[in-house]
């Protein structure tokens, strides 16, 4: 029986090695990441309203 998942991933993947940025981070950029996550943590996304997605209706 055939698993869910293909043998190979997709071609538009690649190594997690690529993404790795070209220059250092900072530590300021680290904080702002962590204090951007600490502020989005516990956010209940059904209520946050899209005004961009619905003035495309």
């Amino acid at each position: 029986m055939p698993g869910l998942l293909p043998d190979t991933p997709p071609a538009n993947l690649c190594d997690p090695g690529d993404l790795a940025p070209s220059t250092p981070v900072t530590d300021r950029e680290l904080e702002l990441a962590e204090a951007l996550i600490r502020e989005l943590t516990g956010i209940n996304v059904g209520e946050v309203h899209d005004d961009y997605v619905h003035a495309l209706e």
